[in-house]
């Protein structure tokens, strides 16, 4: 944006805000759109990773990092790719909610198993494992 509209859009906020302003009156236009308007509200998220521990054709461990919306399955564009044919393309998602992890089936065609339990949906603890298709998964809380 050029720097006279920026000093015309500053001069109609000021003035609908009724303060008003001198157009002739230099703006360090820099200070306005750098300081944030009021200060952000971060999520902590808890660190945890998941490691695949058994798969039909993978030989070495595999440990990844979550976070939000983290997807599981065979599609190219999941976070982590499985080579598991009994995997569906995405097979489960993971979301944090509530200050704990929660994984979710994807309406798969095989489902998911948590600590030997058929699951729509899970809150995981540290140490959990979780079946998908014949992949195994472990789940860790590194916080």
């Amino acid at each position: 944006m050029g720097v006279s509209i920026i000093k015309n859009i500053w001069a109609i906020v000021q003035h609908i805000k009724g303060k008003g302003l001198n157009k002739t009156e230099p703006i360090d236009t820099l200070k306005y759109l750098e300081e944030p308007t009021k200060p952000y509200n971060t999520l902590k998220i808890p660190k945890a990773r998941l490691t695949i521990i058994e798969s039909p054709h993978e030989t070495n461990l595999l440990t990844v990092d979550l976070h939000p919306g983290f997807s599981v399955g065979r599609g190219r564009n999941c976070d982590l790719v499985l080579t598991d044919p009994n995997a569906s393309r995405i097979h489960a998602r993971f979301k944090f909610a509530d200050d704990a992890w929660l994984i979710k089936d994807n309406f798969s065609k095989n489902g998911l198993l948590h600590n030997g339990k058929k699951a729509d949906e899970a809150l995981l603890c540290d140490g959990d494992k979780i079946v998908l298709g014949r992949t195994v998964l472990i789940y860790e809380d590194k916080s």
